[in-house]
Order: C-alpha cells, then sequence, then structure tokens
C-alpha cells in the first residue's frame, strides 16, 4: 500500500458516545487525521495535534487535538508513525520519533504488590470473552492506597532513569494549567502530582496513583496553555480512568 494511503484500524471516544468506543479506521488527509466508523465521522486537525505512545508496553498511539480535547483517537498499528504527514512536519516528526522509542512496560518496576495482583489476573485471563468486564471489577476493587503505593514505587523507579527537575519558570506554566483542570476531577479524591523531565521529547506521561510527568521539550514547544491542557485531560484521564491497571490485567 502507498505510505501516503495508508489507512490503519483504530478507535475513537467522546462523552457524546455515552461510554460507547467506537471502532472504524484512521486515515490521514493533507489537513486532518479523519476517523470513520459506523456513525461516528471526526478529523483532528493537523493544527495543534498532539500524540504519545501509551497502553501496555507502549504498544497504543493516542490523539487529540488541543481544539477538540474531548476526542480521543488510537491505533494499535505503529505503521501510522512513519506516515509522510507525521515526518514532512518537524512537530508532529519530533512526536512521532518520542513515540517510536516509547515501549516502556509499567511492569518491570512491579514489587511484590504487582505479584499480588497478577495472581488475580490469572483468573481473569481464563475467560478471555469478558476479560474487559472482569478486567475493571478486579480494577476496581484495588484500594486507593494500594494503587498509590504502587505509583509512588514506580514513579522511585524512573526517578532513577530521568532527570526530574525544578524550574520555577516552567511550573509556574504548568501551575497555569493545573490550576484549571484539577477542580474538574471529582473522582476517587486523587492526590495528583506533576514533575517535570528534563528531556527534549514533545511528551508526557502519567503513572497510576497520581503522579504526571510532563517532559520540557513539550513545556518549551507549546504555544497556548489550551495545547498543554489537552495533553494533561489526557494524562488525568488515564490515571482517574485507572487505564494503566486495566491494560495490565487485559493483557496478562
Amino acid at each position: 500500500m502507498n505510505a501516503t494511503s495508508l489507512t490503519v484500524s483504530g478507535t475513537a471516544r467522546h462523552p457524546s458516545l455515552g461510554g460507547r468506543t467506537a471502532t472504524g479506521t484512521l486515515v490521514f488527509t493533507a489537513e486532518a487525521l479523519r476517523f470513520e466508523g459506523g456513525d461516528v465521522r471526526v478529523e483532528l486537525p493537523l493544527r495543534g495535534l498532539l500524540f504519545q505512545a501509551g497502553g501496555h508496553n507502549g504498544e497504543q498511539i493516542f490523539f487529540q487535538n488541543a481544539f477538540k480535547p474531548d476526542w480521543l483517537l488510537a491505533t494499535g498499528d505503529r505503521a501510522i508513525l512513519q506516515h509522510p504527514v507525521l515526518q514532512g512536519d518537524p512537530l508532529l516528526r519530533r512526536q512521532a520519533q518520542a513515540a517510536a522509542r516509547r515501549r516502556i512496560s509499567l511492569r518491570k518496576f512491579v514489587g511484590l504488590g504487582v505479584v499480588c495482583l497478577a495472581l488475580l489476573l490469572a483468573l481473569v485471563a481464563t475467560v478471555a470473552s469478558q476479560k474487559s468486564r472482569l478486567a475493571r471489577a478486579v480494577v476496581d476493587r484495588l484500594p486507593a492506597s494500594w494503587e498509590e503505593q504502587f505509583g509512588d514505587a514506580v514513579f522511585q523507579s524512573i526517578r532513577q532513569q530521568t532527570q526530574i527537575i525544578e524550574d520555577e519558570a516552567r511550573r509556574a506554566r504548568l501551575e497555569v494549567v493545573t490550576r484549571r483542570l484539577l477542580p474538574a476531577v471529582t473522582n476517587r479524591n486523587l492526590r495528583f502530582q506533576f514533575h517535570i523531565a528534563q528531556a527534549k521529547e514533545l511528551n508526557a506521561f502519567a503513572i497510576p496513583g497520581g503522579h504526571v510527568v510532563v517532559h520540557t521539550g513539550l513545556l518549551d514547544a507549546v504555544a497556548r496553555p489550551e495545547e498543554l491542557a489537552g495533553v494533561l485531560a489526557h494524562e488525568i484521564a488515564h490515571v482517574t480512568l485507572r487505564h494503566s491497571l486495566r491494560n495490565m490485567v487485559e493483557t496478562a
């Protein structure tokens, strides 16, 4: 298939879908990333397009747009990172390079608590037809205190490999956005902690329990607070919806 006409399988999520995940295809046009599936059609303009690797081992690519932050498009086909539309734009190319490198598995930071969790996952894996529903049930029953302790352990492990910095100017720009976002987080009384990592990639990632790490490359690249808000809202949602833990369950 010609790279410029590459079409991949993908999904779309939006509050208007009532919790439903639409399945369909993703394709780049000259000006946007287009999703089509069933009764759902949406285009995310290339201007303001933000994406990153996520999910288990970074195998999924998640797309958002700062001007349409409620839409979340995703694909498991990493060939999309080589699309000429992404490679031809410096900002998009840097994001694609960062996503291509990110294949970090949270399970390498696992301690005794996750070993116990793995025993529960084995039961879930035996019932493949109901795996997603059972995975959610298992994760929803994990106490918040365990999730926070797990997240703290993961962050300390990441801190040994990543330079976490204190930068007043960048911290101020970050707090302008987080002060507006966090009041909207009403579930589970989560204690969010935002950290700045010295790294040139346009990237941010969340850890179970409330840690969110933002790269200096992203903070320096965004031109407007709304662009950063779109990325952080995405990461906050990963934490509040326990996506990382659910992905660990479903892929075990």
